[in-house]
């Protein structure tokens, strides 16, 4: 194993905990991402409903859905378990 530093690493850099440093990174990215989707419409609590909703009417627009309940229950829960995705 090879225990010089790399040329390509900023001379700073050679003496600070990388581990630490990507960890405290990719904590910062998350809650940046997760702050920016609760700010947004689909951080509601009821967006699924809510779209799910919207889907399925626009769908009822286009074909005829089926009269057998078990069949749209299926549809049903296929859908939601996409949405929540």
């Amino acid at each position: 194993m090879n225990s010089k530093p790399s040329v390509f690493t900023p001379f700073l850099r050679r003496f600070t905990d990388e581990i630490a440093r990507d960890v405290s990174d990719t904590r910062a990215l998350y809650n940046s991402v997760r702050a920016g989707h609760l700010a947004s419409r689909f951080g509601e609590p009821d967006i699924i409903d809510r779209v799910h909703n919207v889907i399925a009417t626009e769908v009822a627009k286009i074909v005829t859905l089926p009269s057998y309940v078990p069949l749209l229950d299926a549809f049903d829960t296929a859908q939601r378990a996409l949405l929540v995705q």
